[in-house]
């Protein structure tokens, strides 16, 4: 797949095929794309070698579309410890994604986005494993 002036190789429903789908569909404004457990290592904030894959390629995507806007977020009412864990893991994501090059101010990490992307015009998984989302705006 072409993306950014990039030609890429995206794994048939890879979070970054389905973000590459959506933006050659130039429809919604707002979309959430749910992040796997699988990006991470049990329990912790390390990525696994492909989640690093996955960050790698959600950044050249973001280089290439300069008019996009992320904000990481944590959905559903898990405990205290959880949650906890799931802020720490959308802070390292969003820490990944700007060391590969990508404005710090285009993407945010949080219970409370701070950019224009609102959570109620993207229809919000609830039914997933992942409690970590991504929200993306153009």
């Amino acid at each position: 797949m072409f993306v950014g002036g990039h030609t890429m190789l995206l794994e048939h429903g890879s979070t970054a095929r389905k973000i590459a789908d959506w933006l050659k569909l130039r429809t919604a404004d707002t979309r959430a794309f749910e992040i796997g457990d699988q990006t991470f290592s049990p329990n912790s904030v390390e990525l696994t070698p492909s989640g690093s894959s996955q960050i790698t390629q959600f950044a050249l995507i973001m280089k290439g579309h300069s008019a996009l806007e992320a904000h990481i977020l944590v959905t559903g009412n898990a405990a205290a410890a959880a949650h906890a864990l799931e802020e720490m893991r959308a802070t390292r994501l969003r820490s990944e994604i700007v060391a590969h090059g990508v404005q710090s101010w285009r993407i945010s990490a949080g219970d409370v986005p701070e950019s224009p992307i609102r959570s109620t015009e993207a229809q919000v998984p609830t039914h997933g494993t992942s409690r970590l989302v991504v929200l993306l705006s153009r």
